[in-house]
């Protein structure tokens, strides 16, 4: 369920959203054009680690009805 939509630079859109008690943030593609970014922005968030930066995970990935990651 979203909750609120966010705002964001990159032209994606990014909502606030709840499932099951968890709170998460949802970030889509603008167009099937964008996609090959937004999916190299999840690899490097993906394996980004650093014991003295807490940074969120990615939790799921995938393409939605109009081609959008």
């Amino acid at each position: 369920m979203i909750i609120k939509k966010l705002k964001g630079h990159s032209g994606c859109e990014i909502f606030l959203c709840e499932e099951n008690g968890n709170k998460f943030v949802r970030k889509i593609s603008p167009s099937v054009d964008y996609n090959n970014r937004l999916i190299l922005q999840m690899k490097k968030q993906s394996e980004f680690t650093n014991k003295a930066i807490k940074t969120p995970s990615v939790l799921a990935e995938g393409i939605n009805e109009k081609g959008n990651y």
